[in-house]
């Protein structure tokens, strides 16, 4: 018999028979839901509103990272739940439903230039939700194709740039390296080769962490004909990352209960002071409701 979805048919969930069945504790082609594109759209609005409040301007480009399910095992499940759609919401586009794809908003819809965003994914993330990999992907692709302002849409003047800055590459490799947005381990690999430093004390500062961040989560996942390449972007991306953001979606753990926290979400923040010598906002936001930002300095 093949395996099925785990339930209980007594709480409305009839799918699940017949029972006896090996089953899988998530059905990766559920996700994202409903649910979560409504809590990622708010997030995505409180997020620019208050860096325009702040700033004065939009920002025009947030990097997101999301831990290991080791202590932490809700983490791995942040970006697939909410995160990922945090992030089409930045972009202006939207989640179709199941593998159905992506749709554009029209900017006079979205009321904002479109956010660029780049993330880095975790082991666990990339191994099991392939589709929503596909999934950023189109939403990049799709973005940075419209013919619109580059002072509306980030992510497609940030690939032109991308483009002149690389014309010393092949075209197919240019093409690849100014799309890529989504980072993480080399295949088979997992961690962000902060806590060994740690555990050490083998570093001084900002750029031992930069170092160790950017070669472990400098693989790029995508939808090119190369699965993954050796990520030389990863590090021009973090330079104009404005705001590193960590969505944690309950309240059940933090920042004292895993070393997940400080080694992606506190990598990019010191990845980004060390490229750029500049401070980035470093938000931490929770999801539940009320929703609130916790901002770090």
């Amino acid at each position: 018999m093949p395996a099925g979805p785990a339930g209980a048919p007594t709480r409305g969930m009839a799918h699940i028979l017949p029972t006896g069945r090996n089953f899988y504790a998530v059905d990766p082609r559920a996700l994202p839901s409903q649910a979560a594109w409504r809590v990622g759209q708010h997030l995505a609005r409180e997020a620019v509103e208050r860096f325009l409040k702040e700033e004065g301007s939009y920002p025009e480009m947030m990097g997101l990272a999301s831990g290991e399910p080791r202590r932490c095992a809700l983490m791995g499940m942040t970006l697939p739940r909410r995160l990922l759609c945090l992030v089409l919401s930045h972009a202006g586009t939207r989640n179709r439903g199941g593998f159905e794809g992506i749709a554009i908003l029209p900017l006079e819809k979205l009321g904002r230039p479109r956010v660029d965003v780049t993330l880095r994914i975790s082991g666990f993330f990339r191994d099991a939700f392939p589709h929503l990999i596909d999934l950023f992907d189109q939403a990049v692709s799709l973005v940075i194709e419209q013919d619109e302002p580059l002072d509306q849409n980030f992510p497609r003047k940030h690939y032109l740039a991308d483009l002149e800055k690389h014309q010393d590459l092949p075209a197919d490799e240019a093409e690849a390296q100014a799309r890529y947005r989504m980072f993480g381990a080399k295949p088979g690999a997992y961690g962000a080769g902060i806590l060994p430093l740690i555990e050490s004390g083998n570093w001084k500062g900002d750029q031992d962490f930069a170092r160790a961040f950017l070669e472990w989560g400098g693989y790029a996942y995508g939808q090119m004909p190369q699965a993954w390449m050796r990520g030389q972007s990863l590090p021009s991306d973090c330079g104009p990352i404005q705001v590193a953001l960590h969505n944690q979606d309950n309240r059940e753990h933090d920042i004292f209960d895993s070393d997940d926290y400080f080694q992606f979400h506190g990598g990019m923040v010191a990845s980004i002071r060390a490229l750029t010598g500049t401070q980035p906002k470093a938000i931490s936001a929770t999801a539940p409701v009320p929703m609130q930002y916790r901002f770090a300095t």
